[in-house]
């Protein structure tokens, strides 16, 4: 437990990103989340976009963990590439019913510092349950990108592609 939380920005937003799929208006596929001035900020939140499949969705969201950003969370090809957290909306239809499930991301490149890779793993399981550990059907640790392999979370939820 690092002491690092989530401002109140984040909470808020999650809590409305797991109750997205039982209301109308704007649907979210993705929120990315990182520590900033020691607290864990969002950086990123992408609409989802509906003719878009899951496996675009998700490779843009595994492309938006690793983007580097600036010192105010804010996406900048010369700021710096560090850890990040994020949740994903895994929704997708598979033989006509719509299955939705909720992944949660640790994001700790090996090229991020010792220090960094510390305080992100640290302040993962107190961000997560901040979030409510429940509201996630999976969990991925990952430092590279095959760990982040869409195919893995196939296996996990039992989907044939």
């Amino acid at each position: 437990m690092s002491g690092i939380h989530a401002t109140q920005e984040a909470l808020e937003e999650f809590n409305s990103f797991k109750m997205q799929n039982s209301r109308k208006g704007t649907k979210y596929s993705y929120i990315v989340y990182r520590i900033i001035d020691e607290k864990v900020v969002i950086t990123k939140k992408q609409e989802r976009v509906e003719d878009m499949d899951i496996e675009d969705q998700w490779e843009d969201f595994c492309q938006s963990l690793n983007f580097p950003v600036d010192s105010e969370g804010k996406e900048d090809e010369n700021g710096t590439r560090g850890g990040a957290y994020g949740t994903f909306d895994f929704t997708t239809k598979v033989e006509g019913l719509t299955i939705s499930k909720g992944i949660f991301v640790t994001w700790a490149p090996g090229d991020v510092s010792v220090r960094q890779r510390l305080l992100i793993g640290a302040t993962a399981e107190s961000f997560r349950a901040e979030l409510g550990s429940a509201s996630f059907h999976h969990v991925v640790q990952a430092g590279n990108f095959e760990n982040l392999d869409i195919n893995h979370i196939y296996k996990k939820f039992k989907i044939r592609k």
